[in-house]
């Protein structure tokens, strides 16, 4: 990429080669550069490259796009950058300055237990490339003639959290100055990052609204806040404190006998005294006076924040507002029916996506941050179903790329230094190179994305081929993760094979669609992913059909089976057959992980169960979206966790819970606005409106949009009189009905109908 190396100055400087531990921290570093303008110019185009995090100020004016910039990528792949024009801020005829301040992100991860990224090969300090060109004129870049200061963040980890010294905090730096500045040091130039370098154009982390606690209760030597929600993202402290005041905040999702309780988000038993300062901690040294205070460069996960510091005249409601961040992607659905419980799961698995929407999707806010690949696929068609998050999404999938091995393996997280090709993917995870760019032209009509990923797709099924085992099938990798009433989340009752089986069969598919979308010389290609899904599809049934019924006798292999295609019509009945003696002996209680639970919705609706569908996902008994619902989620949990009887956040087996917040059970919504609201959206134009064959749910309504076009569904049930109305701009598409399907029309359509005997 070398034509956009030259947009840059290539040289990164750095405040110093040493990088910030656990057992010493080193202070944010702050970068300033005074020059002159002699006009104001036009256009002023500023570029900064980061490995870290950075903020940028020009005369005193932060102008930084959002919390975190740029990015959040693997160095080595990947570097990011941001333009900006800065016209507006500069002075003519005077002096002007440029002010960087840098967290470590990535580039310094403190040595802590997710995952050994401490250990990365890009391990490093902070470092930044900068150019400011004005009407074309090159007017200054990042070299040795910086100033370089100790900012007032004494340390800063994405993870760990951040401390900051208001007392250190020297407002001059950030404006022009006639005279030298006290604590100036010189850069280093730092070593010029491999990664290819390209340009941020997604969405930024910015704030999304503010809110106050429900609560304040004093506990032990401070006060927990109680938010009244689960969220992802920061605390504003507001004090009127004295120098030298240290005020701690500690963040969480479990109170338990009036403590909270951060044993949930490590990744070890308890989060014992070892660790606690290291996990969702922040701390804060008063100046004196009023003062106003939010991070930088961490985020946290949490309901419930403990305060230690404050005097009980200090500790009010107002002196902490929840700060709730994430990527700034615009909501296009909605879904509302007469089920209570359904709006909620509705509800707080958006709550779950954005929480986890951070410039990539990662798996959970508060534990771990990564960006893991089979939740993202699991999620893939409901994050672009509710949220205008194709940009996002499409770029994460360039890093996911960037991030396969040479042999064709794919890693379970991405970014990656590295970890999670010995453990932790496989095909259900990897599916992930299918999964994003098939829904991405789905939704977006997002050919490129798709084009992009057929080198990698095709490595991988060239991988694949070279591991099969003696079955014609693969057996490595994660399986159906968490299912339910399991003590670990690697117990599953599908054999890995099973639904390794499966999901290459579905990845084939969706290449092969992918493939007649593309225009090119893609035949060669189609021939390689057809031999391929013949191959899955002809060793499955070798193993796995037997006298026309479906050996492994589990609610996921069943429900895969039925959704999959890999049976005959005669074997799908047996199968539908088999599936519902196994819910009606479990009393409709489903029992999937969360691949099971992508598959068995569906499986129920292909042949008119959707109540049986229903009482499983809402009924009050465990495990179930409404058991959670029951005991206070307000965002979806990362298993089905049975508690104790008497309430306590403790699993009832003893064992502690593990994070609250994770969005991979939210495949559910997506059956939600398809099947309960009638509105499934075929691709970027189509859509396909169906009335709903229940009795449980009386009314429904679920709206789209997509750019300039929109369209509400909504039904209702009244006895003889059943309606079924459709407000439609810009869309194409069918409303099926009893006796066959009508064009959709633009406008308004309404059609009288008889929802209950609707079978579909």
């Amino acid at each position: 990429m070398k034509t956009q190396l030259l947009q840059i100055n290539n040289q990164y400087i750095a405040a110093s080669r040493e990088f910030g531990t656990r057992q010493k921290h080193v202070n944010a570093p702050l970068f300033r550069k005074q020059f002159r303008c002699d006009d104001v110019p036009k256009q002023a185009l500023l570029r900064i490259a980061c490995v870290g995090f950075y903020r940028l100020y020009v005369n005193g004016a932060e102008i930084t796009k959002g919390h975190l910039a740029p990015y959040i990528s693997n160095y080595n792949d990947t570097v990011y950058y941001d333009e900006y024009d800065v016209a507006s801020v500069l002075v003519a005829d005077a002096d002007n300055v440029v002010c960087v301040m840098l967290g470590n992100g990535f580039a310094n991860a403190i040595d802590f237990d997710i995952w050994q990224f401490e250990s990365s090969p890009f391990r490093r300090a902070p470092c930044f490339a900068l150019t400011l060109t004005c009407d074309g004129k090159q007017t200054i870049e990042s070299d040795t003639s910086f100033e370089t200061y100790a900012s007032a963040i004494t340390f800063d980890d994405l993870r760990a959290g951040e401390r900051y010294d208001a007392r250190l905090y020297r407002a001059e730096l950030f404006a022009p100055s006639d005279k030298p500045l006290s604590g100036c040091n010189k850069p280093v130039v730092a070593e010029t990052p491999r990664g290819e370098l390209r340009k941020c154009n997604v969405e930024p982390i910015r704030e999304q609204r503010r809110f106050f606690a429900e609560s304040v209760i004093p506990s032990g030597d401070g006060y927990i806040y109680d938010f009244g929600e689960n969220n992802a993202g920061v605390v504003c402290l507001r004090v009127n404190g004295a120098s030298g005041q240290k005020i701690t905040l500690d963040f969480g999702e479990v109170v338990i006998d009036g403590k909270l309780n951060k044993d949930n988000i490590v990744c070890d038993f308890v989060c014992d005294n070892y660790k606690w300062n290291y996990v969702q901690h922040d701390e804060y040294i008063c100046a004196d006076g009023w003062q106003t205070w939010t991070p930088s460069f961490t985020y946290h996960g949490f309901r419930y924040v403990y305060v230690t510091g404050l005097t009980s005249e200090q500790a009010t409601v107002d002196a902490l507002q929840y700060v709730v961040l994430h990527s700034d992607v615009r909501q296009r659905a909605s879904f509302r029916c007469s089920d209570p419980s359904l709006n909620r799961i509705y509800d707080i698995t958006l709550r779950s996506d954005l929480s986890n929407l951070f410039y990539i999707p990662t798996d959970c806010p508060q534990r771990e941050k990564n960006g893991w690949t089979a939740d993202a696929a699991l999620s893939a068609e409901q994050f672009l179903y509710n949220f205008d998050c194709g940009k996002t999404l499409a770029e994460w999938l360039v890093n996911v790329c960037k991030a396969q091995r040479f042999d064709g393996m794919m890693p379970g997280i991405v970014p990656t230094y590295g970890w999670g090709f010995k453990w932790g993917n496989g095909p259900a995870w990897d599916c992930v190179i299918t999964e994003v760019p098939y829904q991405l032209y789905r939704f977006c009509g997002d050919t490129d994305s798709a084009r992009q990923a057929l080198p990698t797709i095709i490595r991988y099924f060239d991988f694949i081929s070279d591991v099969t085992n003696a079955d014609g099938l693969v057996d490595f990798g994660l399986g159906d993760w968490c299912e339910a009433e399991t003590e670990q989340c690697q117990d599953y009752s599908t054999p890995v094979q099973y639904t390794n089986a499966l999901t290459l069969l579905d990845m084939a598919n969706k290449t092969l669609y992918m493939l007649g979308g593309l225009s090119g010389e893609v035949t060669q290609q189609t021939a390689k992913v057809s031999a391929v899904k013949e191959n899955f599809l002809q060793n499955f049934r070798k193993n796995y059909v037997k006298d026309g019924r479906i050996t492994v006798q589990t609610q996921t292999a069943l429900a895969m089976a039925i959704t999959s295609g890999v049976l005959t019509d005669d074997e799908q009945a047996r199968a539908h057959t088999d599936l519902l003696r196994l819910l009606k002996a479990r009393n409709c209680r489903f029992k999937v992980g969360v691949i099971g639970a992508k598959h068995l919705f569906d499986a129920l609706t292909m042949f008119g169960d959707t109540d049986i569908a229903l009482r499983s996902i809402v009924g009050p008994d465990y495990p179930s979206y409404g058991y959670m619902l029951a005991n206070g989620a307000t965002t979806l949990w990362e298993a089905f966790y049975k508690l104790r009887d008497d309430g306590a956040m403790w699993r009832s087996n003893g064992q502690k819970l593990d994070s609250l917040n994770h969005h991979f059970w939210g495949s559910v919504v997506g059956w939600f606005c398809r099947v309960i609201g009638g509105l499934d959206v075929r691709s970027a134009n189509e859509v396909l409106v169906t009335v709903p064959q229940t009795q449980l749910v009386t009314c429904a309504e679920t709206s789209y949009a997509n750019g300039d076009k929109h369209i509400t569904v909504a039904w209702r049930r009244n006895g003889t009189n059943d309606t079924l109305t459709v407000r439609n701009v810009g869309f194409v598409g069918k409303i099926r009905l009893p006796e066959g399907e009508i064009p959709l029309q633009q406008g308004d359509n309404e059609v009288a109908c008889s929802i209950s005997e609707i079978k579909e």
